[in-house]
This record gives structure tokens, sequence and C-alpha cells, in this order.
């Protein structure tokens, strides 16, 4: 947006659409024009045509540059939240949400609310007979609610269901905006009335009509050959009697990408379990399957934006067994952080928790720790670096130092 004006002043065939935006009348010169009409119906009128000014502004925006208001862009903010399992009955508390990534026009700030949701088996169960929202919060980017919803479900149900927090900016005039998501396994919360709380870090919104499995077979030979073997999928998503499904594989930091053949079933039913049965090498040295791992990504060949969905399989285990073999879970993991080694993700983690650490014992700088550290009371700080996908969060309580 910094070089907005230059494109208001070159492109004369926007005036259409700057015209389109209204002005509003001082509200005490139209009640001294008007007499005829109320103070309050004055005041619809000119909340009418604030939210029609908003709505052009956004079209005009997005006719623009289509990236300003992008909802898959920029995703930020953590939520925090509580669940309990009681008798049939699974708690969930959002208690509240902090730096959430601001979503007007201005970029100032927002009208937050959270959607709560119950998956089981990937289907959506919904809240006891009641919409399962939380009430909007204007004008704040670190909302609190405090607000439970209730779901009924079976104990044995708690190892395989799943809860989506998706938050949500309130919008007047278009569509709510979207500002992220966080899903919760529910095998962490335990069926003896004991309350679970924590954070979610907010991701971009997935696909849940993506899914399926994939066979594969993994083998490593001295001194430098990982054999990959891609046998089948089953049961995969958001396929028709059209599609062709095909996989690519490739290691990170490996220079190799293979493909199988496109799988062209018979019949005219949906094409929902390839088979393909082919076997791929790379060459990578015992010592380094600690740190890679294979990702295998379903497409259609006929459909280049057509996604199927992914899984990444880990190569540390290699290295004890030579062999590995099963069926792995397909994903939409297109909104997930960009793919790096699980040793130097954590690495680098570590060393960002670290520095945070140092710069709160020396209260440096001061903008950010500008509260004395000794000062009795609980202090929150969140540092994030989007470029590097890597954030930190510390806890002060009393002045001692918690992560």
């Amino acid at each position: 947006m910094g070089n907005s004006s230059s494109l208001f002043k070159s492109n004369k065939s926007d005036g259409d659409l700057l015209s389109v935006i209204s002005t509003t009348t001082p509200l005490d010169d139209r009640l001294d024009n008007n007499n005829k009409k109320t103070e309050e119906q004055l005041r619809v009128e000119q909340h009418h045509s604030y939210l029609n000014s908003m709505f052009n502004l956004k079209r005009m925006f997005k006719k623009l540059d289509p990236s300003v208001l992008n909802q898959m862009g920029n995703v930020q903010g953590e939520i925090k939240v509580s669940c309990k399992f009681v008798d049939y009955l699974l708690l969930v508390k959002v208690v509240l949400a902090q730096d959430l990534t601001a979503k007007d026009v201005r970029g100032e700030t927002a009208d937050p609310y959270v959607k709560v949701e119950l998956l089981i088996g990937g289907k959506l169960h919904d809240a006891e007979g009641r919409l399962n929202t939380t009430k909007v919060i204007k004008n704040t980017r670190n909302p609190v609610y405090n607000e439970i919803f209730s779901f009924e479900m079976k104990k044995e149900n708690l190892k395989e269901a799943k809860i989506r927090f998706s938050v949500w900016c309130y919008d007047e005039a278009t569509d709510d905006d979207f500002i992220g998501e966080a899903f919760l396994t529910t095998d962490n919360i335990a069926d003896d009335d004991q309350t679970f709380t924590t954070w979610l870090s907010l991701n971009p919104q997935i696909d849940l009509n993506v899914g399926g499995e994939i066979s594969v077979k993994l083998t490593h030979k001295l001194p430098q050959n990982l054999q990959i073997t891609v046998e089948s999928a089953n049961n995969l998503g958001k396929v028709t009697t059209t599609t062709q499904p095909y996989v690519r594989i490739y290691i990170p930091g490996v220079p190799y990408l293979h493909k199988t053949q496109a799988y062209n079933q018979d019949d005219d039913e949906a094409c929902d379990e390839p088979c393909w049965n082919e076997t791929f090498q790379f060459p990578i040295l015992r010592e380094e399957l600690i740190n890679k791992h294979v990702v295998l990504i379903v497409s259609d060949v006929n459909d280049d934006s057509a996604y199927l969905g992914e899984t990444h399989i880990s190569l540390e285990d290699l290295m004890l067994t030579c062999q590995l073999e099963g069926k792995y879970q397909l994903q939409d993991l297109r909104a997930s952080v960009a793919t790096r080694s699980r040793w130097a993700k954590c690495v680098l983690q570590e060393e960002f928790q670290e520095a945070l650490a140092a710069h709160a014992n020396y209260t440096t700088p001061k903008f950010l720790f500008s509260r004395p550290i000794g000062q009795a009371g609980n202090q929150a700080i969140t540092v994030r670096v989007p470029k590097a996908s890597a954030s930190s969060r510390l806890r002060l309580v009393n002045g001692v130092l918690v992560h």
C-alpha cells in the first residue's frame, strides 16, 4: 500500500470506483437543514452510508491489489483454551486470544470472534443445540472471552477427536474475514474431571475435505541408496470420475524430484483408490537420515491446481531398522510452516527462546520490557519473526521468569 497514492493519480479509469465512495455530511449540519428527521434517523443514515463506503472501498482495494485483503496472507496470534471431560460431555472454554492480525482497512484493529467445532473421524459435531461461536469483541487484537461450550461425545472418542478453533473478524459490509485457526487433539484430555489448559498458535486455514491414506515402503542400503516405493492410496478426498492421481516425491535439501505415472481407472467411478507400485532412488548417506524427511504430494494430472493431500515421513527411524513400511495419513499441509528438518526447527526455536530470556533478564530493549522485572503480578510477552517461522513466549510471575 506504500504506492497507493500514485495508483490513484496515474490510473484515471478508477475514477468511477472512487466516485462511489460517498462523503458523509457532519451530523450537526444535517440536523439544521432537515428538522423533519429525528437525530436517531440521521444516525442510522450515517451508519448505512459508512457501511456502503467501506464496502466499495474494499472492492476497490481488491481490484487494485488483491493481496491487500488476502485471507491466506500473514497469520499470527495465539489463543488460550481449556478443556474438561465430565459425564459424556466435553466442556471447552475459550479464554482469550492475543496478538491477532488486524483486519480492518486501515490495518490497525479487528472485531474478532471464535468459532468452536468438534471433529470425530473427520466429521463435524455441533455444540449441544447452540451456536458454537463466541461473542464479537469490537476494536481489539487481544480479546477476552471466557465462554464455555459443551459437546456430547463418548469417552472412547477422546483418542481420535479434534477441536478446531477458528478466529474470524466480523465485517458488517462484506463477508467475515478469516484471521487464523488452531487444532487441539483431545487425547491429552483426561477423563477424570481434570482441566487441561494450553496456548495454541494460529495457522492459516486448511481444507478438511482433503484426506485419505498412502501406502509407502522405504529401504536404505549402504552406502547411500534410499529406495522409496509408492504402492497405493485409499479413501482419497476431492476426487471425481475424471481424476487421474499421481504422486510427487522429494526430500528437502536433495536435488531430485520424482513422479509416479498418473493412475487411470477404467470404469466411470471416482478414482479414490489408485495403485502405482513404483520405486525411486535418492542418494543419501546413513548419517544424514536423522535430519531428513520425505514429502509425498498427491495431485491430479488433469488439473495442476487440484490438491489431494500430502504427507511428511521422517527418515530418522531408518538409521536403526533400515526399512519402514506402512500407511501414512494424507492432510492439507499447504498452510504449514515452510518445510524444514525437525532438528533445525527445534534448534532455532531453542535459540530464540534463550535470546528472549536473556533480553528479559537485562530488560533490554526498553520498549519491550517497559515494566520493572521485580513488579508484582503477571506479565506475558510474545515475540515473533515470521520470515524465520520462529516465535517465543515468556511469562513473568512476580518477577520470576517462566517460559
